[in-house]
Parts: C-alpha cells; structure tokens; sequence
C-alpha cells in the first residue's frame, strides 16, 4: 500500500495551491472523472491434490501408495492501470454525502505450476477490469475533503486449476498374475469471480470552480471460490480467496 500512500502529498500541495475563493464553493453537484491506477490483485490458494502410485516390492508383490499434496499458493502481483468515473455530491455545511461509479481496466495474469511424482498441476488468474458502484460520506474543508467510502464491486477475475495426475491401478490378471496398469486423468475446474464488496477512503481538493483532484484507496474482498475435479483415483479441490488493493488517482471534472 506503500506506494499508494506516497500520492498523499499531491493533495496537500493541491489544497495549498488551490485559490481562495474556492473555499465558498459548494460540493453539490455532479461530477465525471479520469484516473490512473494501480491494481495489487492476491488470489489465494489452498487445497489437496491426490492421486497414486504403484511400488514394486518385487515378486509380483504390487501395492498401492497414496499421495495427497498440499496446494497452498499465492498469485500475488501488481499491475498499473487506468479508467474513468462518474459521481454526484450533496452538501449541507461542512458534510457531504453522495456516490460514485468507477472502472478500471488494466492487465493481470498469473500462473503457478507444481510438479510432484506423478501428479502436475497449475493454478491461473486473470483479470482485467474492475468495477465499483460506492456510497461516499466526507468532512469538507474549504477546498479541500477527506471521506470514506464503500459498496459493492465486480470483475472478471477467473480462477482456474488444471491438473494432469498420472495415477496408476493394480490390474488383476488373472490366477494370481498382478500388472500395473495407467489412470492418468486431465482434471480442471474453473470459477469466475463476479460480486464482492469494498470499503476505502481518500481525499479530494479543488483547484478551481470545476475541476478537483482525487485520490482513493479501496480494499475490494471477492470472498471464497470453491473449485474441485475427479476421476478416480484421482481428485483436486482448492479453495481461492480473492482480494486486490487498488489505489486511484484522478482529475474530475463538475457541472
């Protein structure tokens, strides 16, 4: 978050900046607005991937040895981006209230591929916009106001496992007579990630009587997917929590 932190200082020299009959001007009214961004996007995986081999304990002795990996992963990266915005204020005295509707497009893209005994498996991400409908609720400031915001949020973020385990079965021969015989299987599951929630906070000045300066920071939560594939003997399941940290910096525009 550090490095969205950093952007606070241009509000502070913005409101310094800003000339002074802004500060009898009121908040009311509508607003559009562009932004850059920079989207921290953190899937988290967790699950088991089973599959089995065959030991040859010599003499036709065959067993079967159960495998059960552990998928604990992070898809963790962060990616520049930019978008537009649309929003309405409501003032009464030194509080306003009102809501704002933002995109975000920018470009996320993550594999993570394990290799075991007889078992592979890969974990993707991708991602590449990410909306917010929000409530905002701030303390003005002459020129200047901090608030705080939240609502829901949507994406096309997608999760996906793939996983090609290479088991292998007893075969019964017949009087006695063991053979080992394949059960590789192609497994994959795949959840895209639509609603999730978001709360933030940030600050806004005006630089003159129509436009201002913005920043924002949100954290957006899309809960837990649920993923899972079988064929016997072999299985995945995983469990992905989805979460990204966007912080926006932006120039709106008031009618």
């Amino acid at each position: 978050m550090s490095r969205f932190i950093v952007t606070a200082p241009v509000l502070a020299l913005a409101a310094t900046a800003a000339p002074a009959y802004a500060q009898d001007m009121s908040w009311t009214g509508f607003y559009v607005g562009v932004h850059g961004a920079f989207v921290d996007t953190k899937p988290t995986w967790t699950g088991h991937n089973i599959y089995q081999t065959v030991v040859d304990g010599g003499e036709g002795n065959l067993t079967l040895m159960p495998h059960d990996d552990t998928i604990t992963a992070r898809g963790h990266h962060t990616d520049p981006g930019g978008g537009g915005r649309v929003g309405f204020n409501f003032a009464s005295g030194g509080f306003v209230i009102g809501g704002e509707a933002d995109a975000t497009f920018f470009g996320y893209t993550r594999n993570i591929t394990n290799t075991s005994a007889s078992a592979t498996y890969t974990l993707h991400s991708h991602a590449s916009s990410l909306e917010t409908v929000r409530a905002r609720a701030g303390v003005a400031f002459g020129p200047a106001m901090l608030f705080a915001t939240g609502g829901v949020a949507f994406s096309n973020l997608r999760n996906t496992l793939t996983a090609t385990d290479m088991s292998q079965v007893i075969v019964d021969g017949g009087e006695g007579a063991s053979t080992i015989g394949p059960a590789t299987a192609n497994l994959a599951d795949s959840r895209k990630v639509n609603t999730g929630w978001t709360v933030g906070g940030g600050g806004e000045v005006r630089v003159s009587n129509k436009f201002s300066i913005a920043l924002t920071l949100l954290h957006v939560d899309f809960g837990h997917d649920n993923l899972a594939a079988a064929s016997a003997p072999s299985s995945f399941t995983a469990r992905v929590k989805s979460r990204m940290f966007v912080g926006m910096l932006g120039v709106n525009l008031g009618f």
